[in-house]
């Protein structure tokens, strides 16, 4: 009898597993970590895969920064508000094929060169430009 209650019970729990592991989404998101500063991303890579990415995108200036996405099927994609420094906060986007554009929306600060260009998929990213940065042997990112 306890045996037979052990088997109903062993069924019920491999049942309720499997329930949630339907309920789970199939798609997750890559986590991409992205630094600003005055005036630089520190990203880890400027060639990624399409998919769904969630940007940590973390302030280690002193001025309030933001983030924006743009390029194919992305229009004005950004975190809403400003990241103060020492802050972070992040945000999901699914990036198809093509070269898309990572800057900060506030007045003048793309222009100072808080702005880099990456490619998705085969689309390879243009030369570097100034402000981008690169990472180090251990992938951080690291500023010029």
């Amino acid at each position: 009898m306890k045996l037979r209650l052990l088997l109903y019970a062993g069924l019920a729990l491999a049942g309720a597993a499997a329930a949630v592991a339907v309920a789970q989404p199939t798609n997750s998101s890559a986590t991409m970590k992205i630094s600003e500063k005055e005036w630089a991303f520190g990203i880890a890579s400027r060639s990624l895969k399409p998919g769904s990415y969630t940007f940590v995108v973390a302030n280690h200036g002193k001025y309030a920064h933001s983030f924006e996405v743009k390029g194919p099927g992305v229009a004005g994609k950004r975190i809403a508000g400003t990241i103060a420094p020492k802050g972070s906060k992040t945000l999901t986007v699914t990036l198809k094929k093509g070269i898309y554009t990572f800057f900060c929306p506030l007045p003048g600060h793309a222009k100072l060169g808080l702005k880099v260009t990456i490619g998705v998929g085969e689309a390879a990213p243009p030369p570097s430009t100034s402000g981008t940065s690169t990472t180090d042997t251990g992938g951080s990112p690291i500023y010029p």
